[in-house]
């Protein structure tokens, strides 16, 4: 899909632009539009199963944050209507007609706001050929990259599968297996279904178009066509282990979830030197302070005295900041170190040494902190 996006860029920034209309809206070009209907497509799909899975007994936490989600899609939604109103005119009168009919007096979720893609309309309303052939274009590949998505996730859970028939053993093990391979059939049920809007909406494209010979390739999907690769049809041979494409699809899921480790990982580096500047901050501040004790010899001693006083306690906070942070902070460097040990067979991981080294540092500069705090408080 994204190579057809590139393509239908490139055609688009050799035409010319229109000279008779001043609207912004028009700087957003046809295929950017019908790209965002579709992106859009797929994240209320995504958005109405997460909602869906909320039952009574979920959280709080839970329910504020697929709220949040539809708050923020509906002001996507809102400016992504703006920009396609410029193309389809009708489009926002009958979207309107259309969710007047099916509300009945309901808030309507955003998720269930239809988008009115060309496809959508092509029936209803007078669309520009253009951008139903935008449509088609970018519909037919995100089929294709459907059907790759779906056959890698089947591989993929079928391996999983074994993997867990042959060596999970325990009810801790077995759990997690499970959990895995339920986030595995939820990619293939969204695979599928996005092959199915895809497929729908190439179906009426194709009747307005004229287009012919796709449905060779791409079929109808029904429900008994999804299933693992080793529940095949009688006379169909299983899944082999060393199959080139299986071995693809578990290389492909490897480098996603290696990313997503390396990530936290990074995240981890940033957390270590967020505590460490935060502990220097403190000493620094308290040296800082420290120093502007006497820094107003000129002064009578009234006021020297009253400016020392104030700035011995400004100090005196800030030691007892940094010491209540080196105490809230100090299993950090061990837990780091325990976690990243697990990472080194990897030549670009961070190094569990210089966190733990940094909030060190921070513990002892409180140590002298302290150390100081008292041989004042001696003399």
């Amino acid at each position: 899909m994204a190579a057809v996006r590139r393509q239908l860029a490139e055609e688009e920034s050799v035409q010319p632009l229109p000279q008779d209309d001043a609207s912004s809206l028009l700087k957003t070009s046809p295929s950017v539009m019908i790209a965002g209907g579709v992106d859009l497509e797929d994240q209320l799909w995504r958005l109405r199963y997460e909602a869906k899975k909320l039952g009574e007994h979920s959280t709080d936490k839970q329910r504020a944050t697929v709220t949040e989600r539809l708050n923020v899609m509906r002001r996507r939604l809102e400016a992504w209507f703006n920009v396609q109103q410029a193309y389809i005119a009708g489009a926002q009168s009958l979207r309107e007609a259309r969710l007047h009919a099916a509300a009945r007096g309901k808030d309507v979720a955003a998720y269930d706001i239809p988008l009115l893609l060309p496809s959508d309309v092509v029936h209803a309303l007078s669309v520009d050929p253009a951008l139903q052939d935008c449509e088609w274009r970018l519909r037919y590949a995100q089929a294709h990259d459907a059907l790759n998505d779906l056959r890698r996730h089947l591989r993929l859970s079928s391996h999983l599968y074994h993997f867990k028939d042959r060596f999970v053993r325990g009810q801790r093990e077995n759990t997690r297996a499970r959990s895995i391979i339920k986030t595995v059939q939820d990619k293939v049920d969204e695979d599928a279904a996005r092959y199915c809007r895809a497929r729908t909406a190439l179906l009426t494209l194709s009747q307005a178009l004229g287009k012919t010979g796709w449905q060779d390739t791409l079929k109808d999907l029904a429900d008994d066509d999804v299933r693992l690769m080793s529940a095949g049809l009688e006379g169909e041979s299983p899944e082999d282990a060393h199959n080139p494409e299986l071995q693809e699809a578990l290389r492909i899921e490897w480098c996603q979830s290696r990313a997503r480790a390396q990530r936290w990982l990074e995240e981890i580096e940033l957390i270590l030197e967020e505590m460490r500047r935060v502990v220097q901050y403190h000493g620094w501040k308290h040296h800082s302070w420290t120093a502007r004790a006497d820094a107003r010899p000129d002064l009578d001693d009234d006021y020297r005295e009253g400016l020392s006083a104030y700035a011995h306690r400004q100090a005196e906070i800030r030691v007892t900041m940094c010491g209540t942070c080196t105490r809230a902070w100090r299993c950090v460097s061990e837990l780091v170190s325990k976690g990243l040990s697990m990472t080194d067979g990897e030549d670009d991981g961070p190094a569990a040494p210089a966190g733990a080294d940094s909030l060190n540092a921070g513990s002892s500069a409180a140590h002298g902190d302290d150390d100081e705090r008292a041989a004042g408080a001696s003399d």
